[in-house]
């Protein structure tokens, strides 16, 4: 069954070694790094993410679908309210706590959500699991062009030479 991770943004961009070189380059580039990454995650498993960060008194309560990948939602949080009240309180209204996964290194918002019944993980586990996905999806990619490739090249040959490629390959077998 999927999971659906709510995830503290800037607490995984700040607390993880994978973005704090592109936190240097600026806070943007790190954040739109990150969703970009979320965004591949969602279309290839079966799982959801709400990402949550920080917003400011400028932003009203901000929650936007990204861009062709129903699984995401990137949300800002309204006003003076932090990214770990919004979690918060999706967690409380979530119908099914038991599949909410709250990633965060904050250990309050993580007891509290899971005595709620979430459950929690840490960022690095997280981009561990985001990290697997991809390296998958790569493989099965490659596999895909591979075959195809091999496809390609005996819709090409002649009855002959694919029987003649047949025995040679018989010979080095042996």
């Amino acid at each position: 069954m999927p999971n659906h991770y709510l995830v503290d943004g800037y607490n995984v961009l700040h607390c993880t070694a994978a973005y704090k070189p592109m936190l240097r380059m600026g806070l943007e580039t790190a954040r739109d790094a990150f969703i970009d990454q979320l965004a591949l995650f969602c279309a290839n498993s079966q799982d959801s993410v709400t990402v949550v960060f920080d917003g400011s008194e400028s932003l009203e309560s901000n929650v936007t679908p990204f861009a062709g990948v129903p699984r995401l939602e990137v949300r800002y949080s309204p006003g003076k309210h932090s990214a770990d009240t919004v979690i918060e309180r999706l967690i409380y209204n979530a119908p099914e706590r038991t599949r909410a996964v709250v990633v965060t290194r904050d250990r309050g918002l993580r007891e509290l959500c899971q005595g709620m019944g979430a459950f929690s993980m840490a960022p690095e586990s997280f981009l561990t699991t985001v990290r697997e996905w991809e390296s998958q999806t790569t493989q099965h990619v490659q596999t895909y062009h591979a075959r195809r490739n091999i496809a390609a090249v005996e819709e090409r040959l002649e009855p002959g030479q694919l029987k003649q490629l047949e025995e040679f390959k018989k010979r080095l077998g042996s």
